[in-house]
């Protein structure tokens, strides 16, 4: 069953060969790497949103390497804990590091990003995640259609809870305070610490949460891949960067929060 919907009409997309379809006769073909492209004019901001190659490359290298291997564990124990999960929707997947490991473990995966760039890294990756180029802030998904939703360190909104089945979760990562803490200060003079990302979602209730910290000691240009990859890259100096990236070595600390939490069921 595809789980895609038309962006235009909201209608389910039925796949015809090589193009996806609505009943209202919208098409949207599939790209020679097999994901689709479902980014109307509407939800573009710019001619090209989202990341960028160079940032891609640089966060596939990156988490490549292994530094972040820990929390990809952590998030996959979590959503597979119990076996309850079929269908999952990683939202703003990016280059689908997180996205492959969870399609390792579940039978349906898709995976939704807004840079085509990112999703074009992804389908490279694996071939068993469906992907779309989209918008999180109208998801081109079916209603009710999931049962687990990961979200790590990207933006998401309120759309979220329609395409959850009832009691599905969101599986969501943020920074912790000390998240890179050592990183930051060798860039800036004043370093400061993430804000906790617990904002109050409507009908979602916090279930659980986890703090995942571990050290980790990173080896020359993959401190340049890792500055690439975050805020970094435009909040500082470019001497800044160099300097950084020309040290042999860095023991950095990563804080994550993993916050669970439940869709209500209604009444």
């Amino acid at each position: 069953m595809e789980l895609f919907t038309c962006p235009l009409c909201f209608q389910a997309l039925t796949r015809i060969n090589r193009s996806l379809k609505c009943a209202r006769n919208h098409s949207y073909d599939l790209a020679r790497e097999g994901y689709v492209n479902l980014l109307t004019a509407q939800h573009r901001r710019s001619k090209a949103p989202g990341d960028n190659p160079e940032m891609i490359a640089a966060r596939g290298r990156f988490l490549d390497a292994g530094y972040y291997r820990p929390l990809a564990e952590a998030l996959c124990a979590a959503v597979t804990t119990g076996g309850t999960a079929q269908a999952l929707a990683d939202l703003g997947c990016g280059e689908g590091y997180f996205t492959q490991l969870l399609s390792d473990r579940l039978p349906t995966v898709y995976g939704v990003d807004i840079s085509r760039p990112a999703i074009r890294a992804a389908t490279r990756r694996s071939k068993s995640v469906c992907y779309a180029v989209a918008s999180t802030t109208r998801l081109p998904l079916i209603d009710q259609g999931f049962d687990a939703v990961t979200v790590v360190m990207a933006p998401f909104s309120a759309d979220v809870a329609r395409i959850l089945k009832p009691g599905g979760r969101m599986y969501r990562v943020s920074a912790g305070p000390d998240h890179l803490n050592q990183l930051k200060q060798q860039i800036y003079a004043q370093a400061r610490t993430h804000d906790r990302a617990l904002e109050e979602l409507a009908q979602f209730a916090l279930t659980n949460s986890h703090r995942l910290t571990f050290e980790f000691t990173i080896y020359g240009s993959d401190l340049t891949d890792l500055i690439a990859m975050t805020p970094m890259r435009y909040t500082s100096a470019r001497h800044q960067r160099e300097q950084v990236s020309q040290l042999d070595h860095l023991v950095l600390t990563a804080d994550f929060y993993l916050d669970i939490f439940e869709l209500a069921v209604s009444p």
